[in-house]
């Protein structure tokens, strides 16, 4: 099917052809070893994370059983607090400080490896620019989205095994040093609906991992190896929130609108810095922005080289 066929067929066709492009766009970064490393990598972090987790339930519930009169906080040790996102331990912080460049590669590479090997000219000879990159960038959103998904939803799994469900006394949790602050955005979910806390974040993390590799997906036309690209989005990620952070103490204000994936995807924040709903929103626009404009403006300019 050629360039203009493609684009004066029928409306069903065209919708039947983009929904198996992107199915086998899919295909092609899921099952592969850029998907699965990443995924595995953040499985072990959490396996960890669960096994400190599980040591620090049992120790403190042995003091509980043998000082019943204390009580040691153990109503409020409930499973929220054992999952990655907010139970601050070594292993947890290294999966969220990992995360804006494992959700990466996936998929984020593929338009250079693809314009290097030249399949890009072959694909584009058969498709039109829309159909590919949007393709394209829909499954990169997925497979990059479903790196912090499925650890995420594994870790909330594990802290159900940990310690029983419930929601922490607003009291209590002060001693217990969890740091969800009124800054916190969705705060009062983890007070009154814990489960729904934990699935609100866990799809902010597959949202914002997903924009930020269809972002650098964007950046990628201008970029000659993927490699670099993912260095220098990590970089620039780290850049952005030390930033940040040394912006609101230069002016004596919260760092809360930063836009770097360590604050945005973890409840507990980065460095002291905890988002808002601001800087979410901020965010999308931001990396939605790179993700739409980017190609729509130097699509042609890059490809057709």
């Amino acid at each position: 099917m050629t360039v203009n066929s493609i684009a004066y067929a029928p409306k069903r066709h065209r919708a039947s052809h983009a929904l198996r492009l992107f199915s086998s766009e899919l295909e092609r970064m899921i099952v592969s070893p850029w998907f699965a490393v990443p995924v595995v990598v953040c499985l072990v972090l959490v396996a960890l994370s669960a096994i400190l987790n599980h040591l620090s339930y049992s120790e403190w519930y042995g003091y509980a059983v043998q000082n019943p009169s204390k009580g040691y906080g153990m109503e409020s040790r409930l499973m929220v607090n054992y999952w990655v996102g907010t139970d601050l331990k070594p292993s947890s912080v290294a999966l969220y400080f990992l995360l804006p460049l494992l959700c990466l590669l996936p998929g984020a590479g593929s338009l250079v490896e693809e314009r290097s090997s030249g399949y890009q000219q072959h694909a584009l000879s058969r498709l039109t620019d829309r159909c590919y990159y949007g393709a394209k960038a829909f499954a990169c959103f997925i497979a990059a989205g479903l790196v912090a998904l499925v650890p995420l939803a594994a870790s909330a799994l594990a802290a159900a095994l940990v310690a029983p469900y419930g929601a922490p006394d607003p009291i209590s949790y002060v001693f217990l040093a969890v740091p969800i602050s009124w800054l916190t955005p969705f705060r009062d979910l983890y007070f009154t609906q814990p489960l729904l806390f934990l699935a609100v974040w866990t799809l902010a993390a597959f949202l914002f991992s997903g924009i930020w590799a269809t972002a650098l997906l964007g950046v990628s036309l201008f970029v000659r190896n993927a490699t670099k690209l993912f260095l220098w989005g990590f970089a620039a990620q780290l850049f952005v929130n030390y930033a940040t952070v040394a912006l609101s103490r230069l002016l004596a204000q919260d760092a809360s609108r930063s836009l770097d994936l360590f604050t945005l995807l973890v409840p507990t924040g980065y460095e002291g810095v905890i988002t808002s709903l601001e800087g979410m929103a901020a965010s999308l626009v931001v990396y939605g922005g790179l993700t739409l404009l980017l190609p729509a403006l130097f699509f042609k300019r890059r490809c057709y080289l």
